[in-house]
């Protein structure tokens, strides 16, 4: 166990671990009391938690630590596979925490987003489609989730942006991360039907 290391020499460890396609389970226990697990297969980072938190929820709370302890189990112990960022993105994300915008969609399912609003006509068509894709990832407690995010987003149809922002919103509110972003894919693609519907 290496202790009391600085975060930039613990991201050197992974990095390094990467390049030579290491397999194993990274174990950070940081100055602020947080266990954090990383796991490797043969230089892929495939797994990330930090207390609770795991897979892309997990990066930016990783990159708030000032240091800790950490070692390197060789066995992999976790078999999970997280929805990831590739390893080099993930690597970059935990060097530069802000440098991660909110995820983009595939190009394809954004064609004509970009720069339309939704017409009011096309508002409650839209609302019942994501409350539906939400409902087949939460059940019956979809409907307060989505009536909740609404209330914060505020005119979600006024502005490409916004709609953008309900979308990521809901998407957050779904603990499996395959499932968040599913929803996030069969969204945008609901979205793009409609506007050019």
């Amino acid at each position: 166990m290496r202790k009391n290391t600085p975060y930039p020499q613990i991201l050197e460890f992974l990095t390094d671990l990467v390049d030579k396609k290491a397999s194993g389970t990274l174990f950070v226990h940081s100055d602020s009391n947080h266990v954090i697990t990383i796991a490797l297969d043969s230089g892929r980072i495939h797994a990330l938690y930090y207390g609770a938190k795991r897979g892309r929820k997990a990066i930016p709370l990783i990159s708030t630590i000032s240091g800790g302890s950490f070692r390197l189990e060789k066995s992999s112990l976790v078999e999970t596979f997280h929805d990831l960022p590739s390893t080099p993105e993930l690597l970059n994300l935990l060097r530069n925490p802000h440098a991660e915008k909110k995820p983009k969609p595939a190009a394809s399912s954004t064609e004509g987003i970009n720069n339309k609003a939704i017409g009011e006509d096309k508002k409650d068509i839209l609302c019942q489609e994501l409350k539906s894709l939400l409902v087949q990832r939460m059940g019956p407690i979809a409907e307060i989730v989505f009536d909740d995010a609404v209330d914060e987003i505020g005119d979600f149809c006024a502005t490409p942006q916004l709609t953008e922002d309900l979308i990521n919103k809901l998407s957050e509110e779904i603990d499996n991360s395959a499932e968040e972003a599913q929803f996030r894919d069969e969204a945008y693609v609901t979205l793009s039907k409609i506007l050019n519907s």
